[in-house]
């Protein structure tokens, strides 16, 4: 391991940090150290700039700080590319001081992700992986004063290290050809995200309240209709308050003991196991053991309130900041797919609607008085995009013809002898055939479709539907035979990873793969074809947000910002009064942003109060 070679440049006044950052004429990184990670009541310590071998540290108790950071108003849009780990969260902090003109941004944390999608994001671990080089570690430095010269060393080293992993990442982005999505999808999306992080949802707390006593008592009843249905012994207790409990010495929550209650005391076979081998009590086994057993319809009810419970409701008001608002944090270097995910809240888990509980943790997301929530959903994203890359002519015909694909597919793999019209949504004759045919619509979708977009195999497949192996394959030989260019598209894409390691998207995003013993698996090959699939969505999502927010931002009047975005839906909060402009500029910039060139898109806009009445 090397030590970092660097120069920390002294200043006594604000007319020598001046000069210093007018020195600054080329790339400079930009690292901000702060009291907490959650934006709403972080505090800025200080900044580090580096250029070259040079690095100034100013923290924000020094009385040259009013006027650096009033001077970085003017002079970050100056700069000719500032470099930053993790832009939007050194950007959402430098917000909070009216720093909020960035451009020429180049994030080392998302060009690390382009580079090696499935390495780790963390600046310190790429340093030491890249640079070779000693790395401080926060929790050494962090009770020391920040004009300590070991804490100044940290928090330039940073700067340094970004500044240092700039250059390579700078030239391996143009060698990769990854300079069109780096540069014109995934940089001005880092502007999307800390916009996104800034702004919040407005949270409903009472309603949260309100369901947090009423999932206590419906967990309460569960358990005893749990007990009761299979015949356990439980005892009901009250404590100093007047709460109830039980008590007991099974425990609902352990997959060991309901296994053993469910074959050895109500003498059911477990259908299904876990990947390790075990027999499973997923919602696999309680859908098909469901009409069975009280004890299994009673379980599955509770597994959906108690996720519910402790994993939204009960954390709840640890999400919420102070002005009543939840910041979720938008993560673009997780999914090796380049989806973005989002976690404390997790905004992808958020459940529907359970009747049978009557809670909608949803409606928690609302708008404040005055505002309406518009959401925009890409109708079957996934489905045009595999029509796009195969180009099977069939495919593509049922798209433009308006044709329901999983009824389409279903007519053709069961022989159901659907008139062509009655497959098109508009047909008033449609939803008849669509309830007739249910069972094999719902096979064409989740046994045919998904799956194989997903990578499944007869064996997954089967799983899922709970069939044979054998006609799970015949599902999957007779969708091919009716759409054969899928199958040719899923070969090549297979035989491009085999030649060449990775396989990327139009856009150039790229996803490697490893051999093991000198070859690639089967599951890699299933992988590849996934990506392409779900790569190209996520382009395709990410360059709707690029746009959209521009065009937002040219209606300032609308007060309109982007405030969630879940898989293939994108979330604006605006004025009521422009809800209906809004909702048609969301659907031009998700139709145009990133356009197919085989087939249309399409996407469904709602407008309503909160995210239940648009999801």
């Amino acid at each position: 391991m090397q030590t970092l070679t660097y120069n920390i440049l002294e200043y006594s006044n604000w007319d020598d940090l001046r000069a210093i950052m007018d020195s600054f004429n080329g790339p400079v990184a930009l690292d901000t150290e702060t009291t907490s990670l959650r934006w709403f009541v972080a505090e800025c310590e200080g900044v580090s700039l580096a250029h070259g071998e040079d690095v100034v540290w100013i923290p924000s108790d020094s009385p040259v700080w009013p006027h650096f950071i009033k001077y970085m108003r003017t002079w970050i849009p100056k700069v000719k590319e500032i470099i930053m780990h993790n832009a939007p969260f050194d950007m959402k902090i430098l917000y909070k001081y009216g720093v909020v003109d960035f451009r020429n941004i180049f994030c080392t944390m998302t060009a690390a992700h382009l580079l090696n999608e499935e390495g780790s994001s963390k600046l310190k671990d790429i340093a030491q992986d890249l640079l070779n080089v000693r790395v401080q570690y926060y929790q050494d430095v962090q009770f020391l004063p920040r004009t300590d010269i070991n804490f100044i060393r940290y928090a330039c080293e940073d700067a340094v290290m970004t500044l240092k992993l700039y250059e390579i990442f700078k030239k391996a982005i143009e060698v990769q050809n990854l300079h069109n999505l780096f540069y014109k999808i995934e940089m001005p999306l880092q502007l999307v995200l800390r916009d996104m992080e800034v702004r919040g949802i407005e949270a409903d707390s009472e309603l949260a309240k309100s369901y947090l006593c009423k999932l206590e008592d419906i967990l309460l009843q569960l358990q005893v209709k749990l007990h009761t249905s299979a015949g356990l012994h439980y005892n009901m207790q009250c404590d100093l308050l007047g709460n109830k409990f039980v008590t007991s010495k099974w425990n609902f929550n352990s997959n060991q003991q309901l296994v053993t209650i469910i074959t050895e005391i109500l003498k059911l076979k477990v259908p299904y196991e876990t990947d390790n081998g075990n027999p499973s009590v997923g919602k696999k086994t309680r859908k098909a053991l469901k009409d069975r057993s009280d004890f299994i319809r009673y379980l599955d009810i509770y597994s959906s309130a108690s996720k519910i419970y402790s994993n939204f409701i009960v954390p709840f008001e640890k999400f919420v900041d102070g002005d009543g608002r939840i910041r979720t944090s938008f993560n673009n270097t997780v999914a090796v797919t380049g989806r973005i995910t989002s976690s404390e809240p997790n905004n992808q888990n958020l459940a529907k609607e359970n009747e049978e509980i009557g809670i909608s943790v949803r409606k928690c997301y609302t708008t404040k008085p005055g505002y309406k929530m518009i959401a925009g959903d890409f109708a079957g994203q996934e489905l045009r995009v595999l029509a796009e890359v195969s180009g099977d002519p069939v495919l593509v015909d049922a798209i433009h013809k308006g044709q329901d694909l999983h009824l389409t597919v279903a007519n053709k793999i069961f022989n159901l002898g659907i008139a062509e019209e009655h497959l098109r949504v508009t047909s008033p004759s449609y939803n008849e055939f669509k309830e007739k045919y249910a069972k094999e619509r719902h096979i064409a979708k989740n046994g045919v479709l998904f799956p194989l977009i997903y990578g499944s195999t007869a064996h997954g497949i089967s799983a899922s539907l709970g069939c044979t192996e054998a006609e799970a394959q015949r599902y999957i030989d007779s969708f091919f035979e009716s759409f054969p260019k899928v199958k040719q598209i899923i070969d090549k894409c297979h035989q491009l990873m085999y030649r060449y390691d990775y396989v990327c998207t139009k856009a150039g995003r790229r996803r490697r793969f490893r051999k093991i013993m000198g070859k690639h698996t089967s599951r890699s090959a299933r992988q590849a074809f996934n990506f392409w699939i779900q790569g190209t969505s996520a382009d395709m999502m990410k360059a709707t947000l690029v746009k959209l927010h521009g065009e937002l931002s040219k209606n300032p009047q609308w007060d309109a910002h982007i405030i969630l975005q879940v898989y293939d839906e994108v979330v604006v909060e605006c004025r009521e009064e422009y809800a209906e402009d809004c909702a048609k500029l969301i659907e031009q910039c998700m139709l145009t942003a990133f356009p197919l060139n085989r087939v249309p898109l399409e996407c469904e806009v709602k407008i309503g109060a909160n995210y239940a009445e648009v999801k």
